[in-house]
Order: C-alpha cells, then structure tokens, then sequence
C-alpha cells in the first residue's frame, strides 16, 4: 500500500439546487457593496464613525454603570455570548460611559429613546451602548452581536479571528410596541427546549413578544390544577385517520413558568392562548370523558353548558394568567361554525375571565364582532370576514397585523420546499418582507367598509408571525420538530422582525427587498455556527460557506491520479496531491 495524504478545503456555495419560483425576484446581488455594516433589523438611523474600529484583547472589560440587577443581566448575557467563543475573560466591572478598551453597557440615557430604544457608537478605545432601560441596552447588544464576526456565536474559542467592531453611530428605537412570533404548541407539542431555541432566535431580532398556541382540538398542553384531566386526557387525544395529530406531550406549570423567564430574560413577554369556541375539541373531550368530579361538560355549541364554560375560563385563565409575563391573554375566536349566540357566549366569557385577572383580551379578527368584549380589547388579523375588523375597530379596538398571506410561516417557500400549506399561497422570503403593517390596516379598514377618518390614528400595535404545525409529521421527535422550526422560521422571521422594528421608509424604498436581501445574506454563516437549519432561499446570493473537504486519506494505489479507498464503497475520484 502507498499512502497518499492529500490535505484540501473547498469554499462550496450551498445556495440550493432549486429552481426560482415563479413571480419571485431574481437573486439579490452579494453583500459587498454597502459601506455600513449589515444589521437585521435596519436601524432607524446608521452611519460610519470617523475612527478606528475597536478590537477586543485581553485587557478589555464589560463596563455597567448602574448596579441595577437587570442591566448586570444584560451584561452577564453579553459576557455569556462573548467569553467562549473569543477565549477572553471580559471582566464585568462598574465605571463611568468613558472607560477606555471595554464595552460600556450605559442604563442613564434620555427618556427621547423610548423603553426599548438605545445608542450604539464605536471607536478604537471603545464601544458604547446607551438606554434608558434594561430592554434597551439587551436590543443594542443585538445589533453590537452582529457588529461581530459570526465565529462569535461558538461554544468553543475559535483561533486566528480577529474580533472588531466597526467604526460606527447607531440611533435606534421600534416602529411598533408589539413584535411577535406564534408556535403551535397544540398540533404538534414542542418540549421546553424547542420553544427556547425559538425564543433565542426571536431575541435575535429584536421581537420581544412569543404567543403561545396551547390549546386546540388535537391537545391540551398546559396544566390545569383545577382540571387535571385536561392533560391527562388532553394532551394524547386519539385523532380520525389522516387528520393532524398532536402527539402526547404538555407544561407543567413549571415548564411554563421556566419558559416565561428563559423568555423575560431575553425581554420577551410570553402571552399565552386558550382558543375557543372552535378548536376546543381536546378541553371538551377532557370534560366529557375524564373521572374527575370536578369535570364540567363545556360543549360550545350548547347552550345549557354556557354557565359551566364560564366557569371553565374563569378558572384557567386564573391559573394562566398569574404565570405569564405578558398583559395581553389571546382567546382565540376564530372559526366558529355554530350559532352567533353561542359564540358570543364564549367570547364574552372568555374576555371577561381575563378582564377579571387584569389582562388585556386578544382574539383574531372574528373576535371584533361581539359588541359585549372590552373596547381596549386588541384584534389580530389573519384573514377571512372584514365584519369583525370593522365593527372592532369602530368601538376603539386595536389591531396586531399577521396576514397569511405574508405572515404564516406555516406556508411554504415555493413548490419545492417539503413541508408546509399553500391554502394562503406561497410566502417567499420576497413577500414576507415586501408589505408595510400600518398601510395593510389603511387597507384593510377601506375593505371593511370603514369610512375615512372613522377611525382615528393608526390602530396598529405590531405584527405577529405564526407558525402553525398543520403540517408536521405526528413522527416528528424533539429534533424534528426543531428543525421545522428553524426551517420554516429562517429567513422569514427576520424579515417580519424588520416589518415591526424599522422605519416605514425602509419597508417602502425602491431598493428596500435587494437591500434587505443583501443585509439577510450575511446571517448565513451566523446561522450556520450556531447550527440552525435555515433555508437557503434561491432568492438570496447567500456567503459561500467553507467546508474542509479531505484532513488526510489513505487510500490504495500504485500510481496516478486516480485511487480507490481502501474501503468499500468508499472514495473514487481524482485527486490532485503528492505522493
């Protein structure tokens, strides 16, 4: 045998093998243009310094200058993201905003940034990030996240990078108080560490609310102490052949409450959903079925059980509501093929039931049309009837923007992606970003018949993503059902995080999709270290992305260019090396 040690690496650009879908625009043009630094979302307000950039070194430090637990929180975080992957200690030390060669986390900027705006500037003696508060300074560590060469997301200290930051001026705040992400925990459940992995890519972007679906006809996901058979019953409900089915799984009330502050840490608020009067198909066999006396038949479309499903919500939403961190609680009020009666009926009790715990209600749009919920209720549009919308909007109620058609993520790409629906069409990462929230609720208020100047201002909060699990394999393992997620959420959750954070002169710009495009791009690799299995939309001219291909092979032959593995099945090829 004649060894041949053959060492290569080859830089393969991964961007798909499939073709464009139709009506998508055509890839856009490599990052490499721009002269400031890409951020997801675009900032409010970006330009370069005059400086040098500043590069951390063994001497460089994470400076907070109030003791305030919650900024030591967003210090601790940094320091968290920053010590493995860099093999630096960055000490966390208290000091002034003019600390030479350290990262100044600054909590006592003006009250003109709002509670989650900040300021970035950084030179060659430092950086520095200032708010007004703990979110603040948490979403400018974010953006100084991306400032930061992608190896920064490793686990384990990356040799020969240099880690700098650009010479750059950041002023930045949210268009919208209201940024969310929807899972369906109820179609498919999704284990504790599932929903953290999406909360952290969330975090990310800046949105700051995650809505969890917990309830629907296929499971009951979260523990009820008043009904404990809503999940020993509900969460593994026995579903028709060929329909969606759940699979067993559901929160304890410590699993939720370890959620809310995974969540909070990350200045995510969790709001939770108890959906009704459709899709109660797992609660009302829980009640019909189970052996516990304190069970009570809810059935929705009966109107002698309507006394007993007020008992219901106000009992759950009792238990719920304590545990969320969030003031808003969604109910749900899509869908509903009974009687008006009955669902009023439901709805009203449900909004009651969470007036009386001191939480805003939210229902989808359907909600709008009963009359007898609180007008500081908020409405979430997804699609369908306008009746609702304008009778909603009418009494003062506001609006959370998540249309289908640019919003369900649950959608798939194009023809060639494996999994997802396509009843609202496709959503290409193109049409998830190409629409402005506030002009959708201009036209949507026109659909519904309002007429102008009805309504005053702009009704809208924010925008909500959601990812519904319709289409999941029942199969799916906990590794599955995180790369659904990741699949489905990247790259359009950022795009939905630009709709809710940046300026609407970003959104509408004749060059806003290729600029955004180009910005999206260079999270590529950011992705790849942190090992989220992304879509490579052919819509993006994504990094190319470094694969060492050969370490050493050995392999017999005698001479030539040509050499089989000593393996079976193993390596046949051309190779060019040394004997």
């Amino acid at each position: 045998m004649k060894a041949i040690r053959f060492i290569a690496a080859a830089a393969l650009a991964l961007v798909g093998a499939l073709p464009l879908a139709v009506g998508t625009p055509e890839p856009a043009a490599a990052v490499g243009a721009a002269a400031l630094p890409a951020v997801v979302p675009q900032p409010a307000s970006e330009a370069a310094g005059s400086g040098g950039a500043f590069t951390f070194d063994t001497n460089t430090s994470i400076t907070v200058t109030t003791p305030a637990t919650d900024v030591a929180g967003v210090a601790a975080a940094l320091a968290g993201l920053a010590r493995p992957s860099t093999g630096l200690a960055l000490p966390v030390v208290s000091g002034g905003n003019t600390a030479a060669d350290s990262i100044v986390l600054d909590a006592t900027g003006p009250s003109s940034l709002g509670p989650e705006g900040y300021t970035l500037s950084s030179t060659s003696k430092s950086v520095v990030v200032t708010a007004n508060t703990a979110a603040g300074l948490f979403h400018g560590v974010q953006t100084l996240r991306q400032l930061l060469p992608a190896q920064i997301e490793s686990t384990t200290v990356q040799a020969g990078v240099s880690w700098t930051v650009p010479s750059v001026t950041v002023q930045d705040s949210p268009r919208y108080a209201y940024r969310g992400i929807m899972i369906d925990t109820a179609r498919h459940f999704y284990p504790v560490a599932a929903v953290e992995r999406v909360i952290d890519q969330a975090a990310m972007y800046k949105l700051n609310v995650l809505h969890l679906h917990m309830t629907d006809d296929q499971g009951w996901r979260i523990a009820i102490n008043a009904y404990p058979d809503l999940t020993t019953i509900g969460s593994n409900i026995p579903v028709a052949s060929g329909a969606v089915d759940g699979g067993p799984g559901f929160y304890t009330q410590a699993d939720y409450k370890a959620i809310v502050a995974y969540a909070a840490a990350r200045y995510i608020a969790v709001v939770p959903e108890v959906d009704g009067p459709a899709h109660t198909g797992a609660a009302v066999t829980s009640m019909a079925t189970g052996k516990d006396p304190a069970d009570i038949p809810i059935d929705p479309n009966n109107s002698a059980d309507d006394a007993d499903v007020q008992t219901f919500l106000d009992k759950v939403t009792a238990e719920i509501a304590p545990m969320s961190s969030s003031g808003y609680f969604h109910i749900g009020g899509d869908e509903f093929s009974g009687t008006a009666a009955q669902y009023r009926a439901w709805v009203s009790s449900a909004a009651g039931a969470v007036a009386s715990s001191g939480r805003t209600p939210v229902g989808w749009n359907e909600m709008g049309q009963d009359t007898t919920i609180p007008t500081n209720s908020v409405l979430e549009y997804w699609a369908g009837d306008n009746t609702g919308v304008a009778t909603g909007l009418e009494r003062g109620e506001k609006l959370i923007e998540a249309p289908a058609p640019h919003a369900y993520f649950d959608m798939k790409y194009d023809a060639n992606t494996p999994l997802g629906l396509t009843w609202a069409g496709y959503v290409p990462l193109s049409k998830a970003y190409g629409w402005d929230p506030s002009a959708a609720t201009t036209a949507l208020e026109s659909a519904a018949g309002i007429p102008a100047g009805t309504v005053p201002g702009d009704p809208t909060i924010g925008v909500e993503g959601a990812l519904w699990a319709d289409s999941v394999p029942a199969s799916y393992t906990t590794g599955q059902i995180e790369g659904y997620a990741d699949f489905m959420l990247l790259p359009r959750l950022p795009a939905l995080a630009e709709e809710g954070w940046s300026p609407a002169s970003v959104l509408t710009g004749s060059t806003a999709w290729t600029d955004f495009a180009s910005r999206i791009a260079v999270q590529g690799p950011r992705w790849d270290v942190l090992g989220y299995g992304y879509y490579r939309t052919p819509e993006v001219t994504w990094p190319a992305r470094p694969i060492q291909l050969v370490d050493h092979w050995t392999m017999d032959g005698v001479s030539g260019s040509t050499v089989a593995d000593s393996v079976a099945g193993g390596y046949s090829g051309t190779v060019t090396g040394t004997t």
